[in-house]
């Protein structure tokens, strides 16, 4: 509707009756700026006396005083960000009063936003001051609990004066005011204490000025004052003077101690200044004394910093410390950090030797001084820091221990963290002595167990039994077997001089090769007096050599005897040998031909030579069958996992030509491929999943479910693993595995080579600086364990860190690199991380990830893998720190908690197994 066609409203009642029915709706600051025209001044009621009443204890005096001081660093147009050409000018007044003026030379054209909400922070640069609302609260403050008696903001042309005025004494001047005019503001009644703003023009003779007047008694006021010049960044501030180091992006000042009392005391605090205004490190101060403590060990001023602004100016703490002085780090040449590590030299002697990062500002800049030096266009080696820091006694620890540090430190060398080694310098091992290098190697119970495995698996390993020497004759020995396994035993069959004996419970895989068994549990009792029979009819001669096995599932384990010449005493090797077919749990061997079984067996099968033995007090007896023969036991069927997410079905073998070709030139990724089909379970992988969920509220839906470790693992798949096989193997691979007389030998070659094409593929995709892998061996049998630990380093990798992995996981075998990304398609975590802390398994699986960014270590490569660590462990940490106050967990935290402990949970089992090997 035009304005020309609108209606006007309709004048009701007298003028008086309308001004009357005006006055009822007139709110305070109405009121009170119209009470003021009515006597010729010009006062806007900006706030009341609540605003920051509760909260008055978080802002004191030098919060407030930097406020003030950072409405001049950020309006300096000719020094921007500093107070440099500001003068600050202190007078003293009768009655104890002090007046400080502040006056920066620059135009000051409208007050508006002295009186508004309104704000004027530039636009050209990262600033948090500019006369808003920072400022009202200040006004407060400062009238009301300081003690300020004269607070004025001159500008060009006028003058602002803030006035707290009291509700008594604004109603007490209004209701004289109506008596002596007659007008309508009776019946108003002002309810609160208001902060008015007195607006007096100066004139026409226009001066540029930008000046704050400030008249107060108040002793904590006067103090905070007085130190305007150390708040902002200035040439004057005394603790920016003589700076070791200055360019665009910042200062760096090392804080030195002076003398031996302050070596021992600690680090000196310095000051930390972001976009030229001070701020707190780490901690609010709790006094005067502590106000704006700052970085131990140095003083850091960062100009034009994209930083977390917030109207409280909370304090910085490390990770964002960490982050922020990346640009200035970042911009200094070779040269310019050498200099500065030879500048903070006298501090590194104060690092903490014994932790790998200590936590200090001071070691921070320091290891991002080393790091970016590491990582430079030439790098930094050893002969460089030969020559840069001649005749240092200085050495990089690599995990010595008390003894061993105090012993280098009596030959005058100096003990410092291990990232010092990034410098080229000598590790603190290297000048230990033999033995004492020796005592240091101290045994790996994880990688000795593997070793042990492999030992079994390859060639034998030596294990324990009960001594049966008192089994002399071969009807002691099997009336030894029925007397002790009558429990056990389902049939004991003979065939000419070979017994046969199938139990009724299947052996654990892994006590059937376990070095040392103990009498806790039947079973370990039964296993070592097994070997017991074993040992002494080997070495006796009662069992036929290579005759005798012991079988459960798909494991069949063989034995012979040895003598040992050091302790002058036989012993027993076991090999361990996997099979695929799955056998009953068995016992067969073969006696010597000489030995005559007739008085413990009957007949069973007419003329068939098929004999039974018989059991104590029993006259029952079965047909015997040799151990190639028996026909393999149904496999127990895999419980049905029942998705809660959607299923997307997933083929069981490939079918491209290149990988079906592959397929015959290696028969055991066949095998691997149909293993890993049965193993892993049908569900979508993880780049194919469809979901509308956040993490959150997918891991909500899953997390007492069944299926957890399948649907959240996204273990790689049969079709998957050939699929990279064609990819990456271009060698000449011959197109059947050789003819070997011993169907085991041609199998474990068929393997080998498998193995060692895998392994040529892995060290061909191994990003340049990452560990090449020997000794590869892909899992493609993970139990319901490691892909529950998959799915949990996966998902909290996603909830903390906000990142998807689209990659499929696997595990692997090996010496090396602890992790491997293969082209972006699948992650690869080494077994022995998943025995280690979650915080040692998030770091790698987040390296690799990385590499989904970037498949080299380059400058993008190390932001993102820092930054998202980073946020992943400050997630946790702040969850922790909630538990243990006993705050509430939002969904998140509550996710990470349940995931952190479902680690630890996990963990339990394996490390309890470790501490019985």
């Amino acid at each position: 509707m035009n304005d020309t066609n609108r209606a006007m409203p309709q004048q009701i009642g007298t003028p008086h009756e309308r001004e009357q029915r005006l006055a009822k709706t007139l709110t305070e600051p109405q009121v009170i700026e119209a009470y003021y025209r009515s006597i010729g001044e010009n006062v806007r009621a900006i706030t009341t006396d609540n605003f920051l009443n509760k909260s008055r204890n978080e802002y004191n005096a030098p919060w407030l005083v930097r406020e003030i001081v950072q409405n001049f660093v950020d309006a300096n147009p000719d020094h921007p960000g500093t107070l440099n050409g500001v003068d600050i000018e202190e007078q003293q007044l009768p009655n104890g009063e002090v007046k400080f003026t502040i006056r920066g030379h620059w135009p000051f054209e409208k007050p508006d936003a002295l009186i508004t909400l309104d704000s004027e922070k530039p636009t050209d640069r990262e600033s948090s001051g500019g006369n808003g609302i920072g400022l009202k609260q200040t006004a407060v403050r400062l009238m009301r609990d300081f003690g300020v008696i004269h607070f004025t903001i001159t500008g060009n042309d006028w003058v602002l004066t803030y006035r707290m005025e009291s509700k008594e004494q604004l109603n007490h001047e209004i209701n004289e005011e109506h008596g002596r005019q007659g007008q309508a503001l009776m019946n108003r009644s002002i309810r609160k204490d208001w902060l008015v703003g007195h607006l007096d023009h100066l004139g026409d003779a226009a001066t540029p000025q930008a000046m704050y007047e400030i008249v107060t008694a108040d002793p904590a006021m006067i103090r905070a004052l007085r130190t305007m010049r150390e708040i902002g960044v200035s040439q004057t501030n005394p603790y920016l003077l003589q700076p070791d180091y200055k360019n665009a992006h910042g200062i760096i000042k090392w804080l030195l101690p002076q003398s031996v009392q302050e070596h021992d005391q600690g680090l000196i605090r310095g000051r930390l200044f972001i976009n030229g205004q001070v701020m707190n490190f780490k901690d609010k101060g709790t006094d005067e004394a502590t106000d704006w403590q700052g970085p131990e060990g140095v003083t850091i001023a960062l100009e034009n910093l994209a930083y977390r602004m917030s109207i409280d100016r909370p304090p910085v703490n490390l990770s964002e410390f960490r982050q922020y002085i990346r640009s200035l780090v970042e911009s200094m040449s070779r040269t310019e950090i050498l200099d500065q590590l030879r500048c903070s030299e006298p501090l590194w002697t104060k690092l903490d030797t014994q932790r790998p990062f200590d936590e200090s500002a001071a070691s921070t800049l320091i290891q991002k001084l080393l790091n970016q030096l590491y990582y430079s266009r030439d790098g930094y080696t050893s002969v460089n820091y030969a020559a840069d820091f001649p005749s240092r006694p200085y050495l990089a620890n690599d995990r010595l221990n008390e003894e061993q540090i105090a012993l280098l430190n009596e030959q005058g060398f100096v003990i410092l963290p291990r990232f010092f080694k990034q410098l080229g310098m000598p590790l603190a091992s290297s000048k230990l002595e033999q033995f004492d290098q020796l005592k240091r190697v101290t045994p790996n119970s994880y990688e000795a167990k593997c070793l042990r495995e492999k030992a079994a698996e390859t060639a034998g390993i030596e294990v324990d039994f009960e001594d049966c020497t008192d089994l002399t004759t071969a009807e002691k020995l099997l009336t030894a077997i029925l007397t002790r396994l009558k429990d056990r035993i389902s049939t004991i069959d003979t065939t000419g001089n070979k017994v046969h004996i199938i139990f009724n419970q299947e052996f654990s895989d892994r006590l059937l090769v376990q070095p040392f068994l103990t009498k806790k549990g039947i079973e370990q009792d039964a296993l070592r007096f097994l070997r017991g029979v074993i040992e002494q009819g080997l070495r006796s001669g009662m069992i036929l050599e290579k005759s005798a096995v012991i079988a459960s599932g798909e494991t069949v384990v063989t034995f012979t005897v040895a003598w040992d010449y050091e302790t002058d005493e036989s012993s027993l090797i076991a090999r361990r040998l996997k099979s695929t077919t799955h056998y009953q749990p068995l016992f067969e061997f073969a006696l010597r031909n000489d030995i005559d079984l007739a008085p413990l067996t009957m007949q069973t099968n007419g003329s068939s030579g098929h004999s039974g033995l018989k059991l104590p007090g029993s006259e029952e007896s079965a047909t015997n069958r040799s151990l190639k023969d028996l026909p393999p036991v149904k496999q127990p069927e895999r419980p049905v996992i029942e998705s809660t997410g959607e299923i997307i079905p997933v083929e069981a073998s490939p079918k491209t030509p290149q990988a079906e070709a592959v397929l015959q030139a290696l028969p055991a990724l066949q095998r691997a491929v149909e293993v890993l089909d049965a193993a892993v379970p049908k569900v979508a992988s993880v780049s194919h999943r469809q979901t509308k969920k956040s993490p959150i509220d997918e891991y909500l839906t899953w997390r007492t479910s069944e299926d957890f470790y399948a649907v959240a693992a996204g273990y790689m798949t049969g079709r998957h693993l050939a699929e990279i096989v064609a990819h990456y193997h271009r060698a000449k691979v011959p197109s059947k595995v050789e003819v070997l007389t011993n169907e085991h030998a041609a199998e474990q070659l068929a393997v080998t080579k498998f193995q060692q094409v895998l392994q040529t593929i892995m060290n061909r995709v191994t990003v340049d600086g990452d560990k090449s892998i020997d000794d590869f061996e892909i899992v493609i049998e993970p139990t319901p364990t490691q892909l529950a630990q998959l799915a949990t380093l996966r998902t909290i990798v996603n909830i903390a860190g906000a990142v998807a992995i689209p990659n499929e996981l696997f595990l692997y075998g090996g010496t090396g690199s602890y992790g491997i990304n293969i082209d972006k398609r699948a992650i690869g975590i080494h077994t022995a991380l998943l025995k280690t802390s979650l915080a040692e398994s998030l770091q790698t699986m987040v390296h690799e990830v990385t590499h989904n960014e970037a498949m080299d270590h380059g400058l993008t490569f190390r932001q993102t893998e820092e930054s998202l660590f980073t946020a992943i462990l400050e997630h946790l940490l702040a969850v922790l720190q909630k538990t243990i106050s006993q705050e509430p967990l939002t969904d998140k935290e509550r996710a990470l908690y349940e995931l952190s402990q479902y680690w630890n949970q996990l963990q339990k089992p394996i490390q309890d197994a470790q501490a019985t090997i």
